[in-house]
């Protein structure tokens, strides 16, 4: 509970949130060492608000590049032996520090501390209140990555993360728009201890407003695809880093026989497909399919439910519709073995759910339509 913790909070042209939200830090029952503010080339009164507030508030101001660049800008200036990385437009609970060192208890080697958080949005006056908390997926400290790997269920923003292990990570990867957060929190859980802490600590912003650095800005419409494309890169980075016993929780150099071989490749495949990535999903398919028929093993249910649900991912969404042909191309290796012709199958049925409850236009709709007639096709042989 002695612990120093420095909180960063990059922020462009947001004053009006920005005092709402430095007004939430300096209320904290265990307060930061400091709270340093970084003025990411912002053109409207953001630097004389920021100068007028008090200790421990510190101001940092530099051309405009992006909240990651802002980040690592401000890195070097944090002292704290926790670094709590904050959005100027949301809003800390009074507890935040003071619940997620409390949190240290029951893992007190770990170096990362992840909370819940509050659902939020303004009010007429513009005042920011709290709705329903995250609903968090069944998970352990011991099983956290494996399916933090899968979803971003935890965000930065009730993180609190070792210095010395921020120093290991690395900077903040300056070529995402979005998903610049999560990958950081990739990165830093991997292979750590974390602690986890139930209790909300902040309360995230929904608000239609602008968002990304100037020269690229983007608005709440078009957000949805904006992470989409933030995770696909996250996704093809994770692909490239992580060797395959990893996606089961295990040693990169863990050797696997066949049958956790068909398992881990399923755990890949699920991850790839909440990313959006259809050929690396067709690709864990595929290998998968082959391993199975080695072992002369039918797809079992449980692996069916999977395959199944890793298709309806959202993000899964995009590829298939805008490139119907591709995916049918992508998935055609499956005809060739009796566990292919299964999963085609069950591909074509989750395909055509997709068309009818899914939000869509009708072209949309009708190209996921054609593309669960053929792999219903293939599957026939």
């Amino acid at each position: 509970m002695t612990a120093q913790v420095s909180v960063i909070v990059p922020t462009f042209n947001r004053a009006r949130m920005l005092q709402e939200c430095v007004a939430s830090l300096l209320r904290q029952t265990q307060p930061p060492m400091e709270i340093i503010i970084v003025d990411d080339g912002s053109t409207d009164d953001t630097a004389a608000i920021v100068r007028r507030m008090p200790p421990p508030v510190r101001y940092l101001h530099k051309p405009n590049a992006g909240k990651p660049a802002a980040l690592n800008f401000a890195l070097p200036h944090a002292s704290g032996e926790w670094i709590w990385f904050f959005d100027d437009d949301d809003v800390a609970l009074p507890r935040a520090i003071e619940a997620r060192l409390q949190a240290l208890a029951a893992a007190p080697d770990a170096r990362v501390i992840i909370s819940r958080f509050f659902w939020g949005e303004n009010v007429a006056d513009g005042e920011l209140l709290a709705g329903e908390a995250l609903q968090w997926p069944d998970f352990s400290a011991r099983d956290f990555y494996r399916k933090f790997l899968r979803s971003c269920f935890a965000h930065l923003n009730g993180a609190l993360i070792r210095s010395d292990r921020i120093v290991e990570v690395g900077d903040f990867r300056t070529d995402l728009l979005t998903s610049e957060d999560y990958d950081f929190t990739l990165r830093a859980a991997r292979g750590e201890q974390i602690a986890i802490c139930n209790e909300p600590t902040f309360i995230f912003r929904q608000h239609g407003g602008q968002r990304g650095p100037h020269g690229q800005r983007y608005s709440a419409s078009e957000r949805l695809r904006k992470f989409a494309d933030g995770d696909a890169a996250i996704g093809r980075s994770i692909r490239s880093t992580h060797a395959l016993p990893e996606f089961l929780g295990l040693p990169a150099d863990q050797a696997l026989d066949p049958i956790s071989q068909r398992e881990a490749l399923l755990a890949r495949l699920q991850v790839m497909a909440g990313k959006g990535l259809l050929a690396e999903v067709a690709a864990d398919a595929i290998a998968l399919c082959q391993v199975s028929d080695q072992l002369r093993a039918a797809i079992d249910p449980t692996t069916a439910a999977a395959l199944k649900s890793a298709c309806q991912e959202r993000y899964l969404t995009f590829p298939l519709c805008e490139t119907p042909g591709a995916a049918l191309r992508s998935l055609a290796p499956l005809r060739s073995s009796a566990a292919g012709r299964t999963a085609l199958g069950l591909f074509a049925r989750s395909v055509a759910g997709l068309a009818w409850w899914q939000k869509m236009t009708w072209v949309e709709r009708g190209r996921l339509a054609w593309l669960a007639l053929r792999m219903r096709l293939m599957a026939r042989g």
